[in-house]
């Protein structure tokens, strides 16, 4: 699964394996300070849930692809600003930006525009993953699934990277700024993975596995 789905390279150790596997598990993730700082993200953002702006400048990221209108109601005696939105779509998206930016903090959206449609389109399209099928067939939702991961992994690779770097004491590298609202999830498993000599490729694969959950 880890391999198929989530395009992690093959361990040539056996208890690299089983130490990267049992990491994974459901029971060895501690998201009790990952809850509490999603938990505030939800209230924080919530009132900014609609920004009642007509151009998509001017909107929230999460509002722009749930196709907002804006428009007016009658409420009472009076005229009030109403805006007609694909709710399903907009709860979605909102829900998985603060996701995302929980757990690998806000640069990943800003600079990586395309991590939540990618992030969207991997949870739909995993079972194409796990049959294994060659990823050059010409299947186009196999395509789309195999393109938004090797995104996906490209943008994680060069987190797990600059992760080291900071840790290290070392400058970061353009586009990475700040990674000081990182998870401290995140921070804790990169941090023992390297530990373990566990190559980036294998991180990103495991976070994105951790993300996608």
């Amino acid at each position: 699964m880890l391999a198929k789905v989530y395009g992690a390279p093959q361990l040539n150790k056996l208890d690299s394996i089983d130490m990267l596997l049992a990491s994974l598990a459901a029971d060895s993730i501690d998201t009790t300070d990952f809850n509490t700082v999603f938990s505030k993200a939800l209230q924080t953002h919530l009132s900014d849930l609609v920004s009642f702006n007509d151009s998509p400048v001017d909107q929230n990221l999460w509002e722009r692809v749930a196709r907002p209108q804006v428009t007016e109601q009658l409420c009472g005696m009076k005229m009030r600003a109403a805006v007609k939105v694909d709710f399903v779509e907009l709860i979605r998206t909102f829900a998985g930006h603060v996701l995302v930016n929980s757990l690998l903090g806000r640069e990943v959206l800003e600079e990586f525009p395309t991590a939540l449609s990618d992030l969207s389109e991997l949870s739909s399209g995993w079972k194409w993953l796990a049959t294994g099928l060659p990823t050059f067939l010409p299947v186009p939702p196999l395509t789309r699934v195999v393109i938004a991961r090797r995104r996906l992994l490209n943008m994680l690779q060069d987190l797990c990277h600059n992760l080291d770097l900071q840790a290290d004491g070392k400058q970061l590298e353009a586009p990475w700024r700040d990674l000081s609202d990182v998870s401290a999830l995140v921070w804790t498993k990169n941090a023992m993975w390297r530990k373990e000599r566990l190559p980036v490729k294998v991180r990103a694969s495991a976070i994105l596995a951790i993300v996608s959950k």
